[in-house]
């Protein structure tokens, strides 16, 4: 054989060899993409995986059996490890008892099973709410001292997934060996051929792009739960709940070397924010009995009894006599003229009636010398005593009373009176000089016989119209004004209750010389007769300003004399009905009741004559009560009249010129040229010229936003926890005498439970019972929300009073506001529910879990106030209450439109979706409907029985499974938003504009 022979036999016996050979598998390089280090193993230089304690083989991904601190641990052989006693876990790393733990910390070392992490912890758990997967756990490794935390998924004992967690960070709760863990970031992946990761199901690429957060929560060490909020979610919409067992090893040493774990409130301290909420509730009824029961003291039986060192000269001292000065008011609004150059005084002791047609301006003149708010232009010249004083030394000195009353209909004639009196005096003053005045007041007024009657409401008996409006007239008297304004006092009034009140008013002029301004329209002879002055006004002009008792021979002299028999008051009323004409051109002929008598008016004209012509010209006297007789005519003959009276032919020829065209005309151009208008304008010119021209004229200006400019008031922390206390006490008492409202909300809020405890009694936990715990969760809210319209009422009614006494100085908007909250919204709003809850819940068959329960309750309460106050909100924002209604039940019924219930929130349109963040249903609704469902397992029996987790139903609904205490803190800054934009309305929108 040759040598080429043999080695060519050589090679292909070489070649069959390698052929028989198999083929090397490539070398585990973890650099390579396709060669990762799991379970929380770090990739060395060399290529190859450094392992966590407890894991081996070259990517780590083999469990190690044994024990911690084991010399040599082998790898798993078959489906569980076989630990060494003390040991357990899939890996064999958590220990069981304190002497496991001695081989490796020491002697005093100790097995730590609460679940609290030093430095190396670690779990193995058995999961309780995947029914639709077998057999699953899961395994948690943490390394506190790297922030680092490794979870793995397993089922049937074999690892699926894992999660690689940093920046971890846990705290316990306080007093409690509860633990909450958390990690913002995570990296994921899944193991090579694993069931859920190219097996049965392939989610490795819902794995690879899981990034965090997550966190656990764990109690006592045993029951735990586990959630990703990212990627996971869709599969495992709920916490995957836990039992666990959790064991670390730890010896002195460590307990010195790691930082103190934060402390939190866990979850189960709402119960006592529950219950602390109730003792609160309850410290507030105990305080508002007590203040009931010093009310007796307060408001006593109208004996008063002054201590010694009680100063009852108080009021004297404040009280001083003012003479008001008004010179060329003129008012303006939008270009049209209300007023016109109107001067006049009054001094103190006196009533001036202002007088006038409908529209002749009186109420708007009376608004400005009170310096009440008014839109428009005001110019002109206002003087007390000689002085223009600010608004606060203004408000202290006079008083306002409105033409119609509003009192407050629980309270008794005494009470009403004392409460103005408390909430408008200064403090320093003492009870019983308040409660002296207060007497003083009744007695002033008459209403000694009806001090302790009710005021009432309409429909009920009550007092009179008058003893009524004497009411309204003692809650301004009560601070002892030197001058009084009244609007309208006699309106409404028979002939009998104007008398009396018209009398009082005398009395109080003549006995406490008071200066009292009163508009009047058409009073009866017997009332004008108490007038020491009249203004008589027509569209804005004066037709007349002095002595009442002399103005029927003030118009006599200029022609204008009164039909026998005929009242004054209406005779003037009728004069000056008619428009004044302009000076080139007098206006169309105008008919009047006035026509009617200018025949008359021509047949005495010579009796006329003769009356004026025996008159003397001469300067105008004050204006005194006791100067005003009816014999005293001197000086009110006008200088025009007089020239009427130099003969007969020439006074018939002026007297065919009163015609209907121009008698008020003649009126107005009369009265400015005579005397008495000359020597009115001679006393203030002299008042005048001892005042400051510079800093008394009113220059024209918007006198509303000088209003809001000065009428901001100061607001200390006494003045308003003392507002606080009175008007708490007084909504308690009407609150309290008038509870029809607070029983109606609480018996059907009883009988509503009642109903649908028996309606939907003991729901199954079937899918019919989903719709039953939907529909009537749905239905509590919707009960709720529209019975909350009830604020928009309970408002309304106190509206102008609040306005009225706000602009009086009773309180400040912030003392009213938290007085309505505290005994009108809380009593409405926080009871019924629980009343309604209570009784419905455990018949309905819901969670019957107390913990479930309480939060159920706190939510029904939470979304009642939203909802009250977003109904509160638009009492306050809108004076027509229709209109507020129509609002408040279109913001409710779009609120349910994005609850969830009627619309499923995956299906609303991207750009639509934003809406149901402005919806209080969609926090409410869904707080409760993952409350109730979250911790049930629903089975249907339709087909088989099949297990549907109650995280899987709330998913298929657009219910997010983790949003409770979210949605609970939404409806918190809901309700905080709300409050403040009612009290905002409150404050800058609902003001007295006149």
């Amino acid at each position: 054989m040759s040598l080429n022979s043999t080695t060519t036999s050589r090679k292909e016996d070489f070649s069959l060899y390698q052929q028989d050979c198999p083929v090397c598998p490539p070398c585990f390089n973890c650099h390579l993409p396709q060669d990762q280090c799991v379970n929380g193993g770090s990739c060395e230089d060399s290529g190859l995986c450094s392992c966590p304690a407890g894991w081996g083989s070259q990517d780590c991904s083999e469990p190690l059996c044994g024990s911690l601190g084991a010399p040599e641990r082998q790898p798993r052989q078959g489906d569980r490890c076989d630990c060494d006693p003390g040991w357990g876990g899939v890996n064999c790393n958590v220990c069981l008892a304190n002497n496991s733990c001695t081989g490796i910390k020491g002697d005093n070392a100790t097995c730590i099973t609460t679940g609290i992490g030093l430095k190396n912890m670690n779990a193995w758990c058995d999961t309780t709410n995947i029914p639709w997967i077998d057999n699953t756990h899961v395994s948690l490794q943490c390394e506190w001292e790297k922030n680092e935390c490794v979870f793995q998924f397993w089922k049937d004992a074999e690892e699926q997934f894992y999660c690689h967690l940093t920046e971890c960070e846990q705290e316990t709760a306080t007093g409690e060996l509860d633990v909450h863990g958390s990690c913002s970031k995570a990296s994921c992946g899944c193991l090579k051929n694993a069931w859920m990761c190219g097996g049965e199901i392939d989610m490795s690429e819902l794995v690879k792009n899981v990034k965090g957060p997550s966190e656990w929560y764990c109690k006592n060490g045993q029951d735990c739960w586990y959630n990703e909020y990212s990627t996971l979610k869709d599969v495992f919409p709920d916490n995957i709940g836990l039992s666990c067992q959790v064991g670390e090893c730890a010896n002195e040493q460590d307990y010195l070397d790691v930082q103190p774990i934060k402390k939190h409130f866990s979850r189960l301290t709402e119960l006592y924010i529950v219950l602390v909420m109730i003792f609160f509730v309850g410290l507030i009824w105990i305080l508002t009995r007590m203040t009931m029961r010093r009310q007796q003291k307060i408001f006593g039986d109208g004996s008063i009894r002054l201590n010694d060192d009680d100063d009852t000269t108080y009021f004297e001292d404040e009280v001083k006599l003012s003479q008001i000065t008004f010179d060329d008011v003129s008012y303006n609004v939008n270009g049209k003229r209300i007023l016109s150059s109107v001067t006049g005084y009054l001094e103190p002791g006196n009533l001036l009636a202002i007088m006038g047609p409908s529209g002749a301006g009186k109420s708007s003149l009376l608004d400005i010398l009170a310096r009440k708010p008014k839109r428009g232009v005001i110019s002109g010249r206002i003087l007390i005593n000689g002085e223009v004083p600010t608004r606060k030394q203004f408000k202290r000195i006079s008083s306002y009373v409105d033409q119609e009353d509003t009192l407050i209909g629980t309270l008794t004639v005494r009470e009403t009176l004392m409460y103005s009196a408390l909430l408008r005096l200064p403090r320093n003053v003492p009870l019983a000089i308040k409660q002296k005045r207060v007497e003083d007041t009744i007695n002033e007024l008459g209403l000694t016989h009806v001090a302790d009657s009710y005021i009432g409401v309409p429909g009920q008996r009550s007092l009179s119209g008058g003893e009524k409006r004497r009411v309204s007239i003692g809650k301004e008297l009560v601070t002892s004004p030197s001058i009084l304004f009244l609007d309208e006092p006699t309106s409404g009034l028979d002939a009998y209750n104007a008398s009396v009140v018209m009398e009082c008013l005398l009395r109080l002029a003549r006995n406490s010389k008071r200066t009292i301004i009163t508009t009047i329209h058409q009073p009866r002879s017997n009332i004008f007769k108490m007038f020491d002055a009249l203004l008589l006004l027509a569209n804005g002009n004066t037709v007349y300003f002095g002595p009442a008792k002399t103005a029927s021979q003030y118009f006599v002299s200029i022609g204008y004399p009164i039909p026998p028999d005929y009242n004054i008051a209406d005779y003037l009323i009728d004069l000056t009905m008619n428009k004044p004409a302009p000076n080139s051109a007098p206006p169309p002929q105008q008919q009047s009741r006035f026509s009617r008598s200018i025949p008359f008016l021509k047949r005495r004209a010579a009796s006329s004559a003769s009356i004026a012509s025996t008159r003397s010209l001469a300067d105008l006297q004050p204006i005194h009560a006791e100067d005003t007789t009816s014999d005293d005519t001197d000086g009110i003959i006008s200088d025009t009249v007089q020239r009427m009276t130099q003969g007969s032919s020439s006074f018939a020829g002026d007297l065919d010129l009163l015609s209907d065209s121009n008698h008020l005309y003649t009126l107005l151009e009369s009265y400015k040229n005579s005397r008495l208008a000359g020597s009115i304008r001679t006393h203030i010119e002299s008042e005048n010229a001892s005042a400051d021209t510079d800093n008394t004229r009113l220059q024209p200006y918007s006198l509303l936003m000088t209003y809001y400019a000065e009428n901001a008031p100061s607001i200390s922390l006494r003045r308003y926890f003392h507002e606080l206390s009175l008007l708490s006490s007084r909504t308690f008492l009407n609150l309290y005498r008038n509870p029809f409202l607070f029983l109606a909300h609480i018996t059907i809020a009883i009988i509503l439970g009642i109903l649908l405890g028996s309606l939907f009694w003991q729901v199954d936990v079937d899918l019919s019972g989903v719709q039953n715990r939907l529909g009537v969760l749905f239905f509590m809210c919707a009960l709720l929300g529209f019975a909350s319209t009830s604020a928009l009422d309970m408002f309304s009614k106190e509206r102008v009073l609040f306005m009225r006494e706000r602009e009086n100085g009773y309180y400040s908007p912030a003392s009213y506001f938290s007085a309505k909250v505290l005994f009108d919204i809380i009593p409405l709003r926080i009871l019924p529910p629980l009343a309604m809850g209570s009784v419905s819940y455990y018949m309905i068959g819901l969670n019957s879990n107390v913990y479930v329960f309480l939060k159920f309750l706190m939510v029904l309460v939470l979304f009642n106030l939203v909802a009250a106050a977003v109904c509160l909100c638009f009492a306050t924002g809108f004076k027509n209450v229709a209109t507020a209604n129509l609002l408040a039940n279109l913001t409710i019924l779009f609120s349910m439109l994005f609850g969830g219930f009627l619309l499923n929130k995956d299906h609303i349109p991207p750009v639509l979706s934003w809406l149901q963040h402005l919806s209080f249903f969609n926090y409410g609704y869904e707080a409760l409907i993952v409350n109730e469902l979250k911790d049930i397992t629903l089975v249907d029996k339709s087909i088989a029985d099949i297990q549907i987790p109650g995280p899987i139903i709330l998913s298929r609904f657009g219910f997010d499974g983790q949003a409770f205490w979210k949605d609970v803190v939404y409806l918190s800054i809901y309700l905080v938003v709300t409050m403040t934009t009612a009290f905002a309305f409150l404050k800058f929108l609902v003001k007295e504009r006149r």
